[in-house]
């Protein structure tokens, strides 16, 4: 059994390939690969953003249905509670509603990201400098 493992172990050894790479070459690939390294952290803190987004628009979905809910509820049981009124048409007026503004309210998120990307990518970039 040894026998096998230890042929194995030389065919292994001889079907490996080395390839030379002059000094500038390996400095170039190097910091490419550290670049797509910094890139590919990048990506994953913003995939990480947006799941909590995500979250923060699903809870709030849902607490406006919640509302919305409660709202219709208790419209119904004023419904059934106040009695029916009903106005002469002498009395009734129709006045013109002037349009309606609509206002539009940005919330500014705080940024939460993890703090072993943003560690990664300060190692990263220091490499890159080292390179450089």
């Amino acid at each position: 059994m040894n026998k096998k493992i230890k042929d194995a172990k030389v065919q292994e050894e001889d079907n490996l390939i080395h390839i030379k790479f002059e000094p500038d070459e390996a400095i170039i690939a190097k910091r490419d690969f550290l670049i797509t390294e910094m890139n590919l952290l990048k990506i994953a803190k913003i995939i990480q953003r947006y799941k909590q987004l995500r979250i923060q628009e699903l809870k709030t979905k849902i607490k406006l249905q919640k509302n919305f809910t409660d709202i219709h509820q208790d419209i119904n049981r004023l419904k059934r509670i106040l009695p029916k009124i009903e106005i002469p048409k002498i009395l009734q007026k129709e006045e013109p509603q002037p349009p309606k503004e609509i206002v539009e309210t940005k919330e500014i998120v705080k940024k939460k990201y993890s703090d072993d990307i943003e560690r990664q990518l300060e190692e990263i970039q220091k490499k890159l400098l080292t390179l450089q």
